[in-house]
């Protein structure tokens, strides 16, 4: 029996993939011992600034968040069509990485890959608003 598959993509194109990447999103408050110039002078010394230790600011609260960013532009270097006894799907071996990548997870441009990027964010962003 012959399959014929048409695909996204060929062995050897140049495409993009985007990843999930940790994001740590702080609160800040400008320091109300040194009011954000990270020293103080005591007894005719300089020193860092005892409440903010140099930084300026004060971090009120952190949350850790996972945003999608763009990987560096990779090749493919094969594709595999696999079918089991729930769904069929094509996977591309792409170079410099270990497994397979579903077809849906590959971008031809930047530009679409960015456009996914943005839509993933904009969902995480909601969520994390919930």
């Amino acid at each position: 029996m012959k399959i014929n598959v048409e695909t996204k993509f060929e062995v050897g194109q140049e495409v993009f993939l985007i990843k999930k990447q940790k994001k740590v999103i702080e609160t800040k408050t400008t320091c109300d011992i040194c009011f954000g110039t990270g020293s103080i002078s005591y007894k005719g010394y300089d020193m860092s600034c005892p409440k903010c230790h140099g930084n300026r600011n004060i971090v009120l609260d952190s949350k850790d968040m996972m945003i999608y960013v763009i990987e560096d532009s990779c090749k493919i270097t094969s594709c595999r069509y696999m079918i089991t006894q729930k769904e069929s799907c094509l996977y591309y071996k792409i170079n410099g990485r270990n497994g397979l990548v579903p077809e849906n997870e590959i971008f031809a441009t930047q530009e679409e890959a960015e456009t996914r990027c943005s839509e993933l964010n904009k969902e995480a962003q909601d969520e994390h608003k919930n």
